[in-house]
């Protein structure tokens, strides 16, 4: 993996994106990702970002990485994705 490679894919995390969409981005396979975090965890970010409004959140270390600030900002991404009937084909 090159050093451009592994600045994207810290970039990407701290915005929010699961392992599983970087690789879907990056073209660079799930299990590389997965290994890369796993080995390397000073890359973890210190803060992400809500994935509605774009509030950042702060990362508590060995806890899951929270994708929305409250409860109300992950029932509106939802509602947004999803308005029409659960179909995400647009």
């Amino acid at each position: 993996m090159t050093d451009k490679e592994r600045r994207i894919i810290k970039n990407l995390r701290a915005d929010g994106y699961s392992m599983m969409d970087i690789s879907l981005l990056t073209s660079v396979p799930y299990n590389t990702i997965k290994s890369y975090f796993r080995r390397h965890k000073e890359a973890l970010p210190k803060y992400t970002k809500c994935l509605n409004c774009g509030m950042a959140i702060k990362v508590i270390k060995g806890h899951k990485i929270k994708k929305y600030c409250s409860d109300y900002c992950r029932i509106s991404y939802w509602n947004k994705r999803y308005k029409n009937g659960g179909n995400n084909n647009d």
